[in-house]
């Protein structure tokens, strides 16, 4: 079974909602908006990205959080 050039290897979550370096990178690009910021991730399995996402979604937001005016700019 090879692999093309179009098959994904792997995933990383970056964002708001991600942990350790994955957060800490997320952190760094908001604070140098007009600066590159590079950093080395280990690639998870699609499957395991995509589960933790799905349970994102089910997660619901403070309302509070939601009134909030930058919540627009960062987290829709």
């Amino acid at each position: 079974d090879a692999m093309t050039r179009n098959d994904a290897m792997g995933k990383i979550f970056l964002g708001c909602d991600a942990t350790g370096n994955q957060l800490r990178h997320w952190a760094d690009m908001l604070s140098n908006p007009r600066r590159p910021v590079a950093q080395w991730h280990s690639l998870l399995s699609a499957e395991q990205v995509n589960s933790t996402l799905a349970l994102k979604k089910k997660i619901p937001i403070p309302s509070k959080l939601k009134e909030n005016p930058l919540f627009d700019k960062h987290f829709k």
